[in-house]
């Protein structure tokens, strides 16, 4: 179920492993993408160091929930800090600092890589292992096509288990320490699978502030130009796959793609190649349904789950993909945001296999001074 509010939000943030005074938190807000290392803002009314730039890479915890249902810990490393001198009201008109620290999530540490080349292997598996090296939990959906060559080149670590996703349609979903990377048309085992319910209708008690749908239009220019890939073929000759945007794989979306960019033709090794190349760009054009929905804050959210909206109109209630999330506390409220999609199938992308708990709290810890997977050494 969605948080109900019954108590004050709580929220602690810890810093170099000092935990900093709540009453000095002016707010927190923490930021989860798709593919993307999460990313916080801590806004402080004053702050103690004076050399900000000597704080850089210091571990930060950061802790956000309620009293009667629990929180959430979400931990990173300061990036950088702004301050901002504020003009203070009463006879002394000093001027009061306003310091923003600004958190990378745990996974920033991937953001240095190596050249390295594997021979026949899936891109689940060469990402299981580039997550490993890392000291990050792995959460891996298995994929069973074998590339004949993958390299590394200039690309960071982070960078390229994003690359291995995008190749075969998968997600990257950052969670602290754990890495998800999966299949997101797996992200629905059974339409009786429970997930968390959102209500904004006329029959029932509403637990959400806000819901704002937006439905993909039809780009006459684009939509039947379709996703094509080349290859050359055992005698040298070039060949051209193409896949039709209005129907695929996924189902049939009546109204296209709501992603506007023209087909790509892109060179790829051999026509499974390029039939999975186009797979991989249709999940990601497949979004005839967007919405944004905001919500009393549930610091469990993430990027990756389903949720369940029921709203008056028929075609915007049942089941959405969270693509981003946003959390936002401060000392009297708590709200996240997020993003949705689905397509006009009326799924997030379609009933599949696999069973993935994203409310589970995940598990990190400090060791030599970087967050790591409990498990790893």
């Amino acid at each position: 179920m969605a948080l109900e509010i019954e108590s004050p939000p709580v929220y602690k943030v810890a810093f170099g492993g000092q935990t900093i005074d709540t009453l000095n938190i002016e707010s927190v807000r923490w930021e989860m993408d798709i593919n993307q290392h999460e990313y916080g803002v801590v806004r402080l009314r004053s702050f103690e160091p004076t050399r900000l730039d000597d704080l850089a890479d210091v571990p930060m915890r950061i802790e956000m929930g309620f009293e009667h249902l629990g929180t959430k810990v979400k931990v990173g490393y300061l990036s950088f800090a702004t301050v901002e001198h504020l003009q203070a009201t009463g006879e002394s008109r000093s001027r009061i600092p306003a310091v923003e620290l600004h958190v990378f999530g745990a996974t920033v540490v991937m953001q240095s890589g190596t050249q390295r080349i594997w021979y026949e292997r899936n891109a689940a598996s060469v990402a299981a292992e580039l997550l490993a090296g890392n000291r990050m939990g792995a959460d891996v959906d298995a994929h069973d096509h074998v590339w004949p060559l993958l390299a590394q080149t200039h690309e960071s670590d982070g960078s390229m288990v994003v690359s291995l996703a995008k190749r075969i349609g998968y997600h990257v979903v950052a969670d602290n320490t754990t890495v998800h990377f999966v299949d997101p048309a797996k992200a629905v085992t059974h339409v009786l699978s429970p997930v968390p319910s959102y209500r904004l209708s006329e029959n029932g008690v509403p637990n959400t502030y806000a819901f704002e749908p937006t439905y993909g239009m039809r780009n006459p220019e684009v939509d039947n130009v379709g996703l094509q890939r080349s290859y050359l073929d055992s005698k040298g000759e070039v060949q051209t796959v193409l896949q039709g945007r209005l129907l695929t794989g996924l189902g049939r979306t009546p109204m296209g793609f709501s992603a506007t960019r023209a087909g790509t033709d892109t060179p790829v090794d051999s026509y499974e190649e390029a039939a999975l190349a186009n797979r991989a760009q249709s999940v990601e054009n497949l979004w005839t349904y967007t919405a944004t929905l905001t919500m009393p804050g549930d610091p469990w959210l993430t990027p990756g789950a389903v949720v369940e909206v029921s709203t008056p109109i028929a075609n915007y209630s049942g089941l959405w993909y969270v693509r981003s999330v946003r959390h936002a506390v401060g000392s009297k409220n708590f709200i996240t945001t997020a993003e949705l999609g689905k397509d006009a199938t009326g799924t997030p992308l379609r009933l599949g296999g696999g069973l993935r708990d994203w409310r589970a709290e995940t598990s990190s810890r400090l060791h030599e001074g970087r967050w790591v997977a409990t498990w790893a050494a």
